[in-house]
């Protein structure tokens, strides 16, 4: 309050009560918290400031408690609220490559130097891991394996991660990203193939490794030709052999049978091994086929997945 008597003024001050008991700015932010990885920035918290019971000023703006390396960067450092209104900017915090991994509470401050208003955010300063499951996987030539690529977040840190995939040698390829890698084996050659993903964030790596096993298997006879008589049959031993330790199921068929025989193998389905798996192939021959029907008969083996 200002009052002039006779060319002398004189002022007198004093407080506004309101029916909270408060006056002055309250600060807000859109977001709460927000994560980042050290050496990066966070997203924007959205700071916000609002005047209480008609207070209007221009209040500075700070941080405390933040971590070695990290700072506080204010869209304007110094906010102004008229009378009644609001005003908002944004409040990124930048991290350094030396900002340890952990969860900090940090006070935000607005300062006018007669009122002073906090609010609190919580900064995340994360990092993440990468693993790949399973560790290891069968395939054949010609095949498409897929391995999963499990990423686990430290203290909430997410972020659009670029992977590669390195160790397959061509003529296979490999392609991978935060959730799966995919391996087209082509004319591998059978063996034990150790591989990498790795996923970056643009500042930092994080890499896991499995191996992808390529193998094969083989079906021989014990006898090129076969003779049976009308109303008699006939057999031939069949060993199929597994490559590299591969041991998925394996279907026998007989195709190219001549009219008046039929020809089956039993068992019709055989798991591969190092010693080989025997199954037998039988043909029945009912009447004589016609002249010129005598052919060999085609065997096909072929892997169940």
């Amino acid at each position: 309050i200002q009052g002039t008597l006779n060319g002398t003024t004189a002022a007198a001050y004093g407080t506004q009560a309101t029916a909270q008991g408060q006056y002055g700015v309250a600060l807000s932010t859109y977001w709460s918290a927000e994560a980042t990885f050290p050496g990066l920035p966070t997203a924007n918290y959205q700071l916000g400031m609002n005047s209480l019971a008609g207070y209007s000023t221009t209040a500075t703006l700070t941080c405390k408690g933040l971590p070695t390396g990290a700072s506080c960067q204010f869209g304007q450092s110094a906010l102004t609220v008229p009378a009644g209104g609001s005003s908002a900017t944004s409040l990124i915090i930048n991290t350094t490559s030396s900002t340890p991994v952990g969860v900090y509470p940090i006070t935000i401050q607005a300062s006018d130097g007669a009122i002073t208003s906090q609010f609190n955010v919580t900064l995340d300063v994360g990092d993440y891991s990468v693993s790949i499951t399973p560790s290891s996987k069968m395939a054949l030539q010609n095949t498409t394996v897929s391995y999963t690529v499990n990423v686990t977040s430290i203290n909430n840190y997410g972020a659009n991660f670029t992977g590669t995939c390195t160790g397959i040698p061509s003529p296979a390829a490999c392609t991978a990203n935060a959730g799966s890698a995919s391996i087209q084996t082509n004319n591998l050659a059978p063996g034990n193939y150790n591989f990498a993903v790795a996923l970056s964030n643009g500042v930092a790596t994080r890499s896991a490794s499995a191996q992808l096993s390529i193998g094969d298997f083989n079906a021989t006879l014990s006898a090129n030709s076969l003779s049976v008589a009308v109303g008699q049959s006939g057999t031939v031993a069949i060993n199929v052999t597994g490559q590299n330790g591969f041991a998925d199921a394996v279907s026998l068929s007989c195709n190219g049978a001549p009219n008046g025989t039929n020809c089956t193998i039993s068992p019709n389905s055989v798991t591969p091994s190092s010693g080989g798996t025997p199954a037998t192939l039988t043909v029945s021959v009912t009447t004589k086929p016609a002249d010129g029907q005598q052919k060999p008969v085609e065997k096909k083996v072929a892997a169940l997945f």
